[in-house]
């Protein structure tokens, strides 16, 4: 048996005040102490896949298709925003499981959004989904 150190990992999303955090355990050197180890790290759920943005009269309508684990352990998904493709993105919605839509209506014309969406499983978070991105005309009639 083999000693543990408990770490502690924190991963913020901007400041938007929403976080993943989990626990990890990692060996101790030299020690040769029994203790009873323990899985301490949830594993989080793979990614969202899919990601689609289609353009609608109020905004930006993205899909996505759950992980399998969607009915067990996702307990909703969070759908991040950039100007950019290589961010920061930035939390801008939150859905229940079960649930693989969003409306954005916060966007403006002329400017190139890019999505990315992760399930969220209590506090473990899956990596982001692959990027999607959109950008509605300015001028009338699209």
């Amino acid at each position: 048996m083999r000693w543990f150190r408990l770490l502690s990992v924190i991963i913020f999303a901007s400041s938007t005040g929403l976080s993943c955090s989990h626990q990890i355990e990692q060996p101790l050197m030299g020690q040769n102490k029994a203790v009873t180890a323990r899985e301490a790290t949830p594993v989080p759920p793979p990614a969202p896949t899919d990601l689609r943005v289609v353009i609608v009269p109020e905004g930006f309508h993205i899909t996505w298709k759950p992980p399998v684990e969607d009915p067990v352990t996702v307990t909703g998904y969070e759908i991040a925003r950039a100007n950019i493709f290589s961010g920061p993105y930035e939390v801008v919605g939150k859905v229940g499981k079960g649930t693989f839509t969003y409306t954005d209506t916060s966007v403006s014309p002329e400017i190139i959004y890019f999505y990315k969406v992760r399930a969220v499983a209590g506090d473990t978070c899956s990596p982001f989904s692959k990027g999607a991105a959109g950008e509605i005309s300015g001028m009338p009639g699209g």
